[in-house]
């Protein structure tokens, strides 16, 4: 059953999975200008496609790259094509030649705008390369690089690139020797502007703090579908309680982090449940006469015990979160976790039908494992299914057996702040 469910929750989660839609446009290779809402899939390569709808409630769409001239996505993704002459020899060790001298080839690329200047930053990358390129006086010019063989078979780059840089972005007290890396590039172009005192548009760093962390407290609600059973070790069988419903009220407190557009978060969730009404179980098991004083004839006669059942007790459920948008208010999202049960009030009351003697016995903590389901139905509101496995509650005392118990439950949440 438990693996069933699980099957059936990634089956869900591949069919709903989206990144948000966010406005922009896109400009195709005949100059058509197509207004749309664009998936940002914040990707770290330039994508072989882009889906977008033309608005909210329409289908989804795609567009190869290839037949794109320009494309942004509000406030901070740009893309845009160009004809340069460049290498784009593979990056790929076992790929690399002897060869020092660079083989530029005129080719058009659709680019990624990082820094937008008088002089911009733009990258090209596939799964094979990774090139930079300056834009100046409407001209694009790639920064020449090229890792190579050297004659010991060991790696070598061509850094004509910290030449360029000093040629043609020359400001004192720049560092020019920097790594052939993104992160250098960027840091390098805002450093040179701010020499300038030019005014400059850091594109990934817009983009870095256009989803922020969000610490969200929650106020729940719900219910739950609680079982049990005894598993008598006599006769090796088990014998189990009705379900029955449990009531459930607590906060969820969550953090969301900012890395790929708040899609996940940690949280936990602490609540109180308790069982409507105590339950009762007859449990068939085995008495000793003991006759035989020494073991020696003893008689064994069947009895029936009388289980009472009570369940009171915080849960903690502590995990992470994964959220899948269709828009900013709307959102699937699947949840996996540990969960800790700390009793307030669970006991289980024992009588013996033969003596009419009870005997209450305290139920220790437990640990076990939830997953689920939710949908965030507005800007305030979620509501989410979880199953929690089946986990041993261990009795305190010998003369009873452990409890197997296991719980569905269903909770609403609401937003405090």
């Amino acid at each position: 059953m438990k693996k069933t469910v699980f099957v059936l929750l990634l089956i869900t989660l591949n069919s709903f999975a989206q990144s948000s839609f966010k406005k922009g446009y896109f400009i195709t290779l005949d100059g058509t200008k197509v207004e749309c809402f664009i998936k940002d899939e914040n990707p770290y390569k330039i994508p072989e496609k882009f889906d977008y709808k033309i608005n909210d409630s329409s289908q989804e769409l795609s567009i190869n790259s290839s037949q794109i001239n320009a494309l942004h996505i509000a406030p901070d993704v740009k893309y845009e094509r160009h004809t340069v002459k460049t290498d784009l020899s593979s990056d790929n060790i076992s790929e690399l030649t002897t060869i020092r001298i660079l083989n530029k080839e005129e080719v058009s690329l659709l680019l990624e705008v990082l820094v937008e200047s008088e002089s911009s930053l733009l990258q090209f990358s596939d799964n094979e390369v990774t090139r930079f390129f300056f834009k100046k006086n409407n001209k694009v010019i790639p920064f020449d690089y090229k890792k190579y063989k050297n004659e010991s078979n060991g790696i070598s780059e061509n850094r004509n690139y910290q030449l360029q840089l000093k040629q043609n972005f020359f400001c004192a007290n720049l560092d020019y020797n920097i790594d052939y890396k993104r992160k250098s590039f960027i840091s390098f172009f805002v450093d040179y502007n701010v020499c300038k005192n030019k005014n400059f548009i850091n594109l990934t760093d817009r983009k870095k703090n256009s989803k922020k962390p969000i610490f969200n407290i929650k106020g729940r609600l719900g219910t739950g579908l609680f079982s049990a059973e005894n598993i008598v070790e006599q006769t090796n069988e088990a014998e189990s309680y009705n379900s029955e419903l449990v009531f459930k009220f607590g906060v969820e407190i969550e953090y969301i982090f900012a890395l790929n557009n708040n899609k996940w978060a940690v949280f936990i969730d602490p609540s109180y449940q308790t069982n409507f009404s105590t339950q009762s179980k007859t449990i068939k098991g085995y008495k000793n006469l003991g006759f035989g004083g020494s073991g020696v004839g003893d008689i064994i006669v069947p009895i029936f015990d009388i289980n009472e059942t009570k369940f009171s007790n915080i849960e903690i459920p502590l995990g992470v979160r994964h959220y899948m948008y269709f828009n900013n208010n709307n959102a699937l999202f699947i949840n996996l976790g540990v969960n800790f049960d700390v009793p307030i009030e669970s006991e289980i009351t024992q009588t013996d039908s033969d003596t009419g003697d009870s005997t209450t016995y305290d139920m220790n903590s437990t640990f076990g494992f939830n997953f689920g389901l939710g949908y965030k139905v507005s800007e305030k509101i979620t509501v989410d299914l979880n199953y929690f496995t089946p986990r041993r509650v261990k009795i305190e005392g010998k003369n009873i057996d452990d409890i197997n118990v296991s719980n569905i439950s269903l909770k609403i949440g609401y937003l405090i702040f």
